[in-house]
């Protein structure tokens, strides 16, 4: 997953560094003269393989209806190149995550890194993230965050 490098994205307070085929974090370090790196990018290449998470990784629970089984799916199971999507506005990086995600999620899943006032928001997770609903079925998913991500086409 690191033979495409990372690509580097310069916010305000800090530089994001994301791992190109996944757009998960590699490196997280403040502009403060110290460079302290919040991700520990030193220890990436140990990280990489299947089953580590990184900033920006998503575990989802999902079933049909009230009583259907609930299905799980994951991000890190099987690392696969996600598809970039263009970024403009606040959007420092996107991505759908289908290609990462079982071929049968019902959803198509975007990731954003924004920038919010200047910063990264990072305690706001739900925010990186879009959703839609790609099946006729309505589907739960536990649980169930307000998602105000990037509008998706």
């Amino acid at each position: 997953m690191l033979s495409n490098g990372t690509v580097e994205l310069d916010a305000p307070e800090s530089t994001l560094s994301l791992i190109r085929s996944s757009q998960t974090v590699a490196a997280l370090k403040s502009k403060a003269p110290e460079h302290f790196d919040f991700m520990r990018g030193d220890l990436l290449v140990e990280r990489s393989q299947n089953g580590y998470y990184h900033l920006g990784d998503i575990d989802l629970l999902l079933r049909s209806g009230a009583n259907g089984e609930w299905k799980s799916y994951s991000t890190v199971l099987a690392r696969v190149p996600v598809a970039a999507q263009p970024a403009c506005g606040n959007v420092l990086a996107a991505a759908d995550l289908s290609p990462t995600l079982a071929a049968e999620i019902p959803l198509r899943i975007v990731r954003a890194w924004l920038v919010e006032d200047g910063k990264l928001p990072l305690e706001k997770a739900t925010k990186w993230f879009a959703t839609r609903n790609q099946s006729s079925e309505r589907r739960r998913a536990k649980p169930s965050p307000s998602l105000r991500a990037p509008a998706l086409d």
